[in-house]
Protein backbone atom coordinates (compact mmCIF):
# COMPACT_ATOMS: atom_id res chain seq x y z
CA UNK A 1 0.00 0.00 0.00
CA UNK A 2 1.21 3.28 -1.10
CA UNK A 3 1.53 5.64 2.25
CA UNK A 4 0.18 8.46 0.22
CA UNK A 5 -3.07 6.86 -0.34
CA UNK A 6 -3.45 4.60 2.96
CA UNK A 7 -6.68 6.03 4.95
CA UNK A 8 -3.89 7.05 7.72
CA UNK A 9 -1.59 9.29 5.33
CA UNK A 10 -4.98 11.20 4.14
CA UNK A 11 -6.06 11.63 7.60
CA UNK A 12 -3.12 13.31 8.63
CA UNK A 13 -3.02 15.23 5.71
CA UNK A 14 -6.71 16.55 6.12
CA UNK A 15 -5.36 17.30 10.07
CA UNK A 16 -2.67 19.83 8.25
CA UNK A 17 -4.60 21.28 5.94
CA UNK A 18 -7.12 22.44 8.70
CA UNK A 19 -4.38 23.08 10.86
CA UNK A 20 -3.00 25.61 7.73
CA UNK A 21 -6.43 26.49 7.25
CA UNK A 22 -7.10 28.41 10.92
CA UNK A 23 -3.41 29.66 11.00
CA UNK A 24 -4.39 31.83 7.70
CA UNK A 25 -7.82 32.40 9.03
CA UNK A 26 -6.23 33.91 12.39
CA UNK A 27 -3.68 36.16 10.61
CA UNK A 28 -6.29 37.79 8.36
CA UNK A 29 -8.38 38.03 11.71
CA UNK A 30 -10.99 36.22 10.29
CA UNK A 31 -11.56 34.62 13.43
CA UNK A 32 -12.93 38.28 14.98
CA UNK A 33 -11.57 40.99 16.50
CA UNK A 34 -12.31 43.60 19.67
CA UNK A 35 -11.86 47.09 19.67
CA UNK A 36 -10.59 47.72 23.85
CA UNK A 37 -10.60 51.31 24.64
CA UNK A 38 -11.64 51.05 28.20
CA UNK A 39 -8.60 52.46 30.23
CA UNK A 40 -8.98 52.87 33.76
CA UNK A 41 -12.66 50.69 33.68
CA UNK A 42 -10.74 47.70 35.68
CA UNK A 43 -12.19 45.33 33.34
CA UNK A 44 -10.16 42.24 32.14
CA UNK A 45 -11.17 41.00 29.02
CA UNK A 46 -11.49 37.60 28.01
CA UNK A 47 -9.97 36.16 24.58
CA UNK A 48 -7.98 34.18 24.02
CA UNK A 49 -6.23 36.26 21.94
CA UNK A 50 -3.80 35.39 19.69
CA UNK A 51 -2.17 39.41 18.66
CA UNK A 52 -2.71 42.74 19.96
CA UNK A 53 -2.60 46.03 18.13
CA UNK A 54 -1.78 49.49 19.26
CA UNK A 55 -4.27 51.47 17.66
CA UNK A 56 -5.56 55.54 18.22
CA UNK A 57 -2.95 58.60 18.67
CA UNK A 58 -0.96 56.58 21.99
CA UNK A 59 0.79 53.57 22.95
CA UNK A 60 -0.79 51.43 24.42
CA UNK A 61 -0.23 49.78 27.85
CA UNK A 62 -1.40 46.59 29.38
CA UNK A 63 -1.67 45.87 32.99
CA UNK A 64 0.18 43.22 33.57
CA UNK A 65 -1.12 42.77 37.23
CA UNK A 66 -4.36 42.03 35.38
CA UNK A 67 -3.51 39.76 32.94
CA UNK A 68 -4.17 36.11 32.96
CA UNK A 69 -2.26 33.20 32.73
CA UNK A 70 -2.55 30.59 29.99
CA UNK A 71 -4.20 28.09 31.57
CA UNK A 72 -6.55 31.09 33.20
CA UNK A 73 -5.51 30.14 37.13
CA UNK A 74 -3.72 33.34 37.96
CA UNK A 75 -4.12 37.08 37.21
CA UNK A 76 -0.41 37.98 36.76
CA UNK A 77 2.64 36.79 35.28
CA UNK A 78 5.25 36.86 37.58
CA UNK A 79 8.37 37.20 34.72
CA UNK A 80 6.83 40.63 34.12
CA UNK A 81 7.41 43.32 36.93
CA UNK A 82 6.17 46.08 34.62
CA UNK A 83 3.32 47.22 32.26
CA UNK A 84 3.81 46.41 28.89
CA UNK A 85 3.79 48.99 26.45
CA UNK A 86 2.88 48.64 22.96
CA UNK A 87 3.91 51.11 21.20
CA UNK A 88 1.16 52.84 18.61
CA UNK A 89 0.65 51.37 15.33
CA UNK A 90 2.63 48.18 16.50
CA UNK A 91 1.28 44.29 17.02
CA UNK A 92 2.60 41.91 19.51
CA UNK A 93 1.77 37.64 19.34
CA UNK A 94 1.46 35.56 21.72
CA UNK A 95 -1.68 33.35 23.79
CA UNK A 96 -3.28 35.93 26.21
CA UNK A 97 -6.37 34.62 27.81
CA UNK A 98 -7.31 37.64 29.58
CA UNK A 99 -6.02 41.67 28.94
CA UNK A 100 -6.61 45.02 30.62
CA UNK A 101 -5.94 48.47 29.44
CA UNK A 102 -3.83 50.96 31.72
CA UNK A 103 -4.22 53.62 28.63
CA UNK A 104 -4.61 53.51 25.11
CA UNK A 105 -6.79 51.25 22.18
CA UNK A 106 -5.84 48.29 21.30
CA UNK A 107 -7.71 45.53 17.99
CA UNK A 108 -7.29 42.12 19.84
CA UNK A 109 -7.57 39.52 17.34
CA UNK A 110 -9.08 36.10 18.40
CA UNK A 111 -8.18 33.10 18.45
CA UNK A 112 -10.06 30.53 16.34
Amino acid sequence: MDLITSPAAKNKTKRVERAVETQTKMQHGQCGAEYIDDNGAASTHTGPYYALQSVGTADAILDQSDMQTADGSATNYDNFDADITIPNGSTIFGHFTGISLVSGAVIAYKEC
